[in-house]
């Protein structure tokens, strides 16, 4: 059984505890008709305060809060009884048992849906880290990328075929999402994966390795690369924002720069960084 699964099965247990335990206290509370003065209507009131604040305070925070209001309550009781003659009934052990046990209670739940939520969040990030796919795009990330690239290098210093690294980056892009916002920009980006895309061929490796630059991955010497790169420039031209008036004057702007593997590539991020400073030329 695995951590997360324990403890929700916690989390279960000790809600249906909570519901039987509050349960019971309203027939306790009932019994020894606490209903029938003002302060079983105010203790009733701090209980649920005492409860509401145990929830954030964790067990240690939440003991403390509702020590405090059983001394606070018994030291009122003890004055009344010594002032005024006022005769202490088995009623006052009621609010001393259930205010720290409330508190005890609430508390534990809401650090086991902590756990969990940092169960859930930690999963989440894994589940970043091993998804190989873009899906705004449909074509793999910057993670494939890094675990791709030495299966094409090695392909290079094995059967010296020609491998180039083409880097394609939006021009302005920060800009051009602060004008037509977070969804629109993704649009654009979608649509730039796809007509790229159709200038390549199949057994090329197409990423998105942030959310403005692309990375393809071409068998080809540098001739064949510079072909390609035209082909980008005019498919991207044709590209418009949006079919808003609004917009109908931003274009798709982009730099391309790209790199064949020679000696000077020793790793897959000096291949990345001498195809990086190639897109500099691209002005």
């Amino acid at each position: 059984m695995g951590s997360n699964e324990k403890i929700s099965m916690k989390i279960d247990l000790y809600a249906t505890l909570m519901v039987g335990y509050f349960f019971v206290a309203c027939i306790a509370f009932v019994y020894l008709e606490l209903s029938k003065s003002l302060e079983g209507y105010i203790m009733l009131m701090i209980l649920m305060i005492v409860a509401q604040i145990s929830y954030y305070l964790g067990k240690t925070g939440a003991l403390i809060v509702g020590m405090i209001v059983d001394f606070v309550y018994c030291t009122y009781k003890f004055y009344l009884s010594f002032t005024k003659g006022v005769v202490l009934d088995n009623k006052i052990f009621y609010w001393i048992i259930i205010v720290p046990l409330t508190a005890l209670l609430i508390s534990t739940i809401a650090e086991l849906i902590l756990e969990m939520q940092v169960k859930i969040s930690e999963l989440e990030e894994k589940n970043k880290k091993i998804i190989m796919m873009d899906e705004s795009t449909g074509i793999k990330n910057g993670s494939a990328f890094i675990n791709e690239m030495p299966i094409y290098m090695n392909l290079h210093k094995r059967y010296k075929m020609p491998i180039t690294l083409v880097m394609v980056r939006l021009k302005y892009s920060d800009k051009l999402a602060s004008i037509v916002g977070e969804d629109l920009f993704k649009e654009v980006i979608r649509k730039c994966s796809e007509v790229l895309g159709e200038t390549l061929r199949y057994e090329d490796g197409k990423y998105l390795i942030d959310k403005k630059t692309f990375a393809y991955i071409l068998i080809c010497d540098e001739e064949g690369a510079l072909v390609v790169k035209n082909r980008m420039k005019e498919a991207v031209r044709d590209i418009k924002v949006g079919k808003e008036k609004l917009y109908k004057n931003l274009n798709v702007e982009v730099q391309i720069g790209g790199f064949t593997q020679d000696e000077q590539v020793k790793d897959p991020m000096s291949f990345i960084n001498l195809a990086e400073k190639e897109l500099e030329y691209d002005v």
